[in-house]
């Protein structure tokens, strides 16, 4: 009984240590909300299911739940509930994290969350029910009220743990995959809390497998099982705990409460220098350094890390870039169906870094990284038909400039999770598309290439280069700006749909500079496209529209750019303050724009203004669409 009473106090102060730290990483996040950023709720949740699976260790005591059963149960139900929740929480996590690596899909994140709360008590209660019909709910091997000994639920139990395990480590795998050398601290303290988890869970379910063995038909459980088991479970179940309570930020801000910061003194910097330094620290602290030590600060620079990656990338691709030798209808002949893998060592970043004065670009460097670089020679000859030299290129990509804007981009994405950096001297965009978007654009570069090249009177929009950076695999294009130094021009995006075409809060009778608005916005400015030449225009523009049917594309957008004044003149203007191009012409109507398709018009009932119809029907309307807004101008009128 003495040795019963040891083994109890224990395993009952084990426990309760357990319990303090997962509070203290409970208070943590309350203390720095910030980690509670997503995905670091789920850790907060994990954190909540483990604080009360361990509270059931404070009734381990054997000699009681031998006689008093049914309290014993009662407390397995409890304990079952939140153990296996926890599990669901830290899967989820790891998913997560996969997903948002993999598919940006940032704005889809609240109603998985939601799915992941569902699901960890849907699963839980579930496996408690079962552990209950099969009266596997009891005193358990380690002498806790968890899943009873000598049960079919005791098999179970260790098969699922093991399982669970499996899934745990192939996930943290997939995620490693993904990520490849880029990220830092963030996924350092992930992988030690996975592999701490791995490790303790292996170890608890080998003991009871060498428990059930060493007692073979015995009822009774040892003391040292009591002693053995809590240390386990409690190693597993604060581990979570332990690395948000050591979390730099927590630390951080204790040590600021604890002492004054001291005022350092600066060195005297011009106010170019100054300004050029400030860039390099911004970019150095929240890009490339592994200051982003948390996983939601991870997410949240994610964009920005892919970006800076692009720009180096890039900057060193056209630094090499060679004038073209082939002409288009050679380059169409020769095309490469697989993408040039660009892969530079070291040497090239610290060159580079050199050349340009910007010592972060080597810290850039990591050996996963690489530039895909899509049909090299094609892209070549739209280039030099654009007018686009190495030179403009470079300057376009990698400057002071771009750097400073880097800060304020929403690399949240937009509707499809792309987002877009425009050149600080407006000639380019990048603009990140998705693995459907890359295939359509390959199977119509062909054609394509010949309108750009062949017709420079084309609104196509021109795509400069069609890229995927590594590890990330994230597919990217560069493209002209069509509507430059946009704060001095009203913007309008016409798919000449109806459905979701407003965006709300805006005067639209007094439409604001420099914000991309749509179609009912538009016709409630009440404003006419007036040309002196109406139908050549509407001619170009349709040619280009029907070589998009052909190619069974669609839900492709007029931008219409309209300038306050007549300074700006590119290749898309149409008259001397209007600008027209074609963009986003890269969805194929597929079954999923089938299926899409046949929903909302027969399932929905919309039969007026819906965007998603068939190429033939898209052209029809976006045409007189078109003509319903150009109006003649004369040669007389203002």
């Amino acid at each position: 009984m003495v040795d019963d009473q040891r083994a109890f106090l224990t395993a009952c102060i084990i426990s309760s240590l357990g319990i303090a730290i997962n509070i203290l990483g409970l208070l943590a996040h309350i203390y720095v909300p910030v980690l509670l950023k997503h995905p670091g709720s789920l850790l907060f949740m994990h954190i909540i299911c483990q604080c009360f699976y361990l509270s059931h260790w404070l009734s381990t005591y054997p000699k009681i739940y031998e006689s008093l059963s049914s309290i014993c149960e009662q407390i397995a139900m409890f304990a079952s509930i939140f153990y296996y929740a926890s599990w669901v929480y830290i899967l989820s996590l790891c998913s997560e994290i996969y997903i948002i690596l993999k598919y940006k899909a940032y704005k889809t994140s609240k109603i998985r969350i939601i799915l992941y709360n569902i699901s960890a008590f849907v699963f839980s209660i579930s496996l408690m029910l079962l552990y209950y019909f099969l009266d596997s709910l009891g005193l358990s091997e380690t002498g806790n009220c968890f899943i009873k000994m000598s049960s079919v639920g005791e098999l179970i139990d260790v098969i699922l743990n093991f399982c669970l395990m499996g899934l745990l480590i192939f996930s943290y795998y997939l995620i490693r995959k993904q990520i490849g050398c880029c990220y830092g601290t963030a996924f350092r303290i992930l992988s030690k809390v996975v592999l701490v988890m791995c490790i303790t869970i292996t170890l608890s379910r080998v003991s009871i497998i060498v428990i059930y063995i060493k007692r073979e038909n015995s009822d009774h459980v040892a003391n040292y099982t009591i002693i053995l088991g809590s240390i386990t479970s409690i190693i597993w179940g604060t581990s979570a705990a332990i690395s948000r309570s050591l979390h730099p930020k927590v630390i951080s801000k204790i040590k600021s409460l604890c002492r004054a910061e001291p005022n350092q003194k600066q060195p005297f910097l011009n106010s170019k220098d100054s300004e050029r330094e400030e860039i390099m620290k911004s970019i150095l602290t929240f890009t490339l350094d592994g200051e982003a030590d948390d996983i939601a600060d991870a997410f949240d620079h994610l964009g920005h890390k892919i970006l800076i990656q692009i720009l180096v990338l890039l900057a060193i691709r056209f630094r090499e870039e060679k004038d073209p030798t082939q002409s288009l209808s050679e380059a169409l002949e020769n095309h490469l169906k697989h993408p040039e893998n660009r892969k530079y060592s070291e040497s090239h970043f610290i060159s580079l870094a050199y050349e340009l004065q910007m010592p972060f670009i080597v810290k850039v460097f990591c050996p996963d990284i690489s530039l895909l670089e899509f049909n090299t020679s094609i892209f070549h000859c739209i280039k030099t038909s654009t007018g686009f030299t190495k030179d403009l290129l470079l300057e376009s990509v990698l400057s002071y400039e771009n750097l400073k804007a880097i800060s304020s981009i929403n690399n949240k994405g937009g509707k499809s999770n792309s987002f877009f950096f425009t050149s600080a001297n407006q000639k380019i965009i990048i603009k990140t598309i998705t693995a459907e978007e890359k295939n359509s654009l390959l199977k119509f570069l062909p054609s394509y290439s010949k309108r750009v090249v062949e017709h420079p009177q084309s609104k196509l929009v021109r795509i400069l280069g069609l890229f995927e950076v590594l590890p990330h695999k994230q597919d990217f294009i560069i493209m002209e700006n069509s509507i430059p130094y946009k704060d001095s021009c009203h913007i309008f995006d016409l798919k000449g749909s109806t459905v979701n075409r407003h965006v709300g809060g805006i005067d639209s009778e007094n439409p604001p500079l420099g914000i991309v608005l749509k179609d009912l916005n538009f016709k409630r400015w009440n404003k006419k496209i007036l040309l002196q030449n109406p139908s050549e225009i509407i001619k170009h523009i349709a040619d280009d529209m029907k070589l998009l049917k052909k190619h069974k594309l669609m839900d492709y957008s007029i931008l219409l750019g309209m300038y306050q004044n007549s300074n700006i003149q590119t290749r898309y203007f149409v008259s001397d303050v209007h600008s027209i191009s074609i963009i986003d012409f890269l969805q194929r109507y597929g079954t999923r724009k089938s299926l899409e398709s046949f929903l909302k018009r027969y399932i929905l009932r919309k039969t007026k203004g819906i965007s998603v119809i068939s190429p033939v029907r898209y052209y029809k309307r976006i045409i007189k669409y078109l003509k319903s807004i150009i109006d003649y101008k004369s040669s007389s009128e203002n």
